[in-house]
């Protein structure tokens, strides 16, 4: 079942296990399952009595944060990942998940902060730096989040993401040709959607 990704099967038989068997592990096993299938409530809902129990792994406050974040409460989220980075303090991925959560609080400044300590650590460059732009592009320093996105496009001229990224940078730089160019060679759009698009973005009310 886990080899074809039978999440809802594999929760059959582990809420079957737990009723005879409800072992920490086991019911963090469940969470897991949940979390696979993207119902983050149940996902949380377990792991909550998986961190009642005491003396848990860093990535089951990891994994409570991703779920608390998923359903929208990003306060709880940065609590539980700063439960993570208190036990392991040098792990990049937790840094960066921090930073997105504080971003979402518009806490930008304190979101740089995370995602740089994670690019320190050596998280993926790709992933970080993204993000990086993003938080610039909230703060309204176009040109700050330009610099960070174009030695990326350049390396990486075909990574959706930053791809997506570029195009409402440029935008809010009012580069018309250059968000022409990229939705036509990359997306395939005409050019009356491009000019739709376009001006969307430019709109100073749009992000």
């Amino acid at each position: 079942m886990a080899t074809a990704k039978n999440y809802a099967g594999l929760i059959d038989v582990y809420t079957d296990i737990l009723k005879s068997e409800d072992t920490k592990e086991n019911r963090e096993i469940l969470a897991n399952y949940f979390f696979l299938l993207e119902d983050y409530e149940s996902s949380a809902f377990h792991l909550s009595n998986v961190i009642e129990r005491g003396n848990v792994n860093p990535e089951v406050y990891y994994k409570q944060s991703f779920n608390y974040y998923m359903l929208g409460n990003n306060t709880i989220a940065v609590k539980f990942i700063e439960m993570a980075i208190f036990m392991k303090p040098e792990n990049a991925k937790y840094y960066n998940q921090k930073g997105i959560f504080l971003s979402k609080l518009a806490k930008y400044d304190e979101s740089i902060v995370a995602f740089n300590k994670s690019r320190e650590l050596l998280y993926d460059n790709r992933k970080v730096k993204n993000n990086l732009a993003l938080v610039y592009l909230k703060k309204g320093n176009y040109t700050k989040a330009l610099s960070i996105l174009m030695p990326l496009y350049l390396t990486y001229p075909d990574d959706k993401k930053t791809i997506a990224n570029m195009i409402v940078v440029m935008a809010k730089l009012h580069d018309k040709d250059f968000v022409y160019n990229l939705l036509r060679n990359k997306y395939s759009v005409d050019n009356g959607e491009a000019v739709f698009i376009y001006n969307n973005l430019s709109n100073p009310k749009f992000f």
